[in-house]
């Protein structure tokens, strides 16, 4: 039964494309990729109600979580594992660090050259934790995690989340002197150059599980995950979220005087056989564009110039991602600055596109976690 809709499902597809030739960004390669990632959706059902037999967050909590995230703010569990949990992972850590599997890692998600490293880097090490012959603990730390993602996905509505994508995990070990300066795990494809569109999914949620030792970690230790989240009420309608709407991922911000929106861009607005893109906000569930269409390759960043109303740019946006403030330590436009201890078993969750962080620098103690995104595929139009 299953292979006859598998059969279905390409067959139809591929007859509802044989309609249009639109050969950009490699589209029929994205409907396939789109077609197969829909009959996975078939075979996630059963795994996804095995996955939830047993909850790892209660009703209250879930409230809490999709509150705080669709609204561009981390979510902290403390106590989300055990302390002899901690400890198995701690012993797994020194494992790791034994083998010589933990290497320094800075940011890469602007890098195009090699980084280069210095003593106020971590260290981590990337963990795959599906692959057979795995250890006790992995496979435990594996199933915990399946059953925070699936479980995430609903509650967010993010729902392929479930499926097998690139979801990436890794230990970080952080020593005295090592930070991680500010930046954001995600962002929009178009405004990754020659690095975009290479995968078809992408980070949605970015979570840590802290192992940091000693167990009594205060401030005096330093290392705070610094966050970034807007400073007035963020206005979503039934639809949107922080982060991404549809599928169009959200690069800035519109603030009138009691709230800020999410301004998303979408690159997918055909124009004269050509595909544009233009800025929008969600409002009393409309999409309303805030700007003309553009090539965004020709924009260098500098969207302003296309808004319909100039003055509604120059005032009123801004975008997540404000290097040349970052390069002065300035805080990003709008922001309230919330601090969270890596205290050992806890839990953070945030979106990966829309919150800027950093880590501060570790004073004494190790900074452990375990950590990584929850990927969701990326959306390309049908």
């Amino acid at each position: 039964m299953n292979f006859i809709l598998v059969l279905s499902v390409l067959l139809l597809s591929i007859y509802a494309s044989s309609g249009s030739l639109v050969s950009f960004r490699s589209m029929w390669q994205q409907r396939i990729q789109r077609v197969i990632s829909s009959v996975g959706l078939i075979f996630v059902s059963a795994s996804a109600a095995r996955a939830n037999d047993e909850t790892v967050l209660s009703t209250e909590i879930s409230s809490d979580i999709k509150k705080l995230i669709q609204s561009g703010h981390a979510y902290y569990l403390p106590n989300f594992i055990s302390p002899e949990f901690v400890k198995k992972l701690r012993i797994e850590t020194e494992e790791q660090i034994k083998k010589g599997l933990f290497k320094p890692s800075g940011l890469s998600n602007r890098t195009v050259k090699d980084n280069k490293f210095n003593n106020k880097d971590r260290q981590i090490a990337p963990l795959a934790l599906n692959e057979s012959g795995s250890n006790e603990i992995l496979v435990e730390v594996h199933s915990k995690l399946k059953k925070l993602r699936f479980e995430l996905s609903d509650i967010l509505d993010r729902q392929s989340m479930k499926e097998n994508l690139d979801h990436e995990t890794y230990l970080s070990l952080g020593k005295v002197g090592t930070l991680l300066p500010r930046h954001v795990d995600e962002r929009h494809e178009e405004t990754k150059g020659r690095l975009g569109w290479l995968s078809n999914s992408r980070r949605s949620i970015s979570w840590l599980i802290y192992l940091s030792f000693p167990d009594e970690w205060t401030t005096s230790n330093g290392g705070a995950l610094r966050t970034y989240p807007q400073n007035i009420r963020v206005q979503l309608d039934s639809t949107n979220q922080c982060g991404s709407h549809q599928g169009n991922l959200q690069i800035g911000w519109l603030r009138s005087t009691d709230c800020v929106q999410p301004v998303y861009l979408n690159c997918w607005i055909l124009d004269d056989d050509d595909y544009k893109s233009a800025l929008y906000i969600r409002k009393n569930n409309e999409t309303i564009y805030i700007t003309r269409n553009f090539d965004i390759k020709k924009s260098n960043g500098n969207y302003e110039e296309f808004f319909i109303d100039r003055n509604l740019g120059a005032s009123k946006f801004y975008k997540i991602e404000e290097y040349e403030k970052w390069k002065m330590d300035l805080p990003p436009s709008g922001s309230t600055t919330v601090d969270f201890l890596p205290v050992a078993g806890s839990l953070i969750l945030f979106d990966s596109v829309s919150l800027p962080h950093q880590v501060q620098e570790v004073l004494a103690g190790s900074r452990i976690a375990l950590a990584g995104w929850f990927h969701e595929r990326q959306a390309v139009p049908m």
